[in-house]
């Protein structure tokens, strides 16, 4: 009987200690109770309203005169398939304004559109660089 009794005491004991140390969770059950009723928010007309805090970047097409011209074209890079223009990453067939990139070559890259074909190519000069690879 000595033998039941002591684990059975053990363990009512290690029970007591443990409740002792719990947290109080009252102020959790609290909580979630606030999450769970209805907030008042903004309404679609107010939301509507606000500025926005992301800056807005307004993209004007590439205007070119004459064929060949390239005023505010700059040819940045050209890396395997896609290319940078104007500071920003292109490939075969997106546009550039009213110019379509039909072809992607080593040193310039080729536009067209229903009234002209350009070519533009990369600037020359120190800054360029190849990469080659086998």
């Amino acid at each position: 009987m000595k033998n039941i009794i002591f684990p059975a005491v053990a363990i009512c004991f290690a029970t007591i200690l443990n409740a002792t140390n719990m947290p109080d969770m009252s102020a959790y059950d609290q909580m979630f109770n606030d999450l769970s009723k209805n907030r008042a928010g903004l309404s679609n007309e107010q939301i509507n309203k606000l500025k926005s805090p992301f800056p807005v970047v307004k993209q004007t097409g590439i205007v070119v005169s004459k064929p060949g011209a390239t005023v505010g074209n700059v040819l940045n890079a050209i890396l395997i398939d896609r290319v940078k223009v104007n500071e920003k990453w292109y490939k075969v067939g997106d546009y550039i304004g009213s110019y379509r990139i039909m072809e992607i070559k080593s040193k310039s890259i080729i536009l067209s559109n229903e009234e002209n074909n350009m070519e533009l190519k990369l600037n020359q000069g120190n800054q360029n660089v190849v990469i080659t690879y086998k």
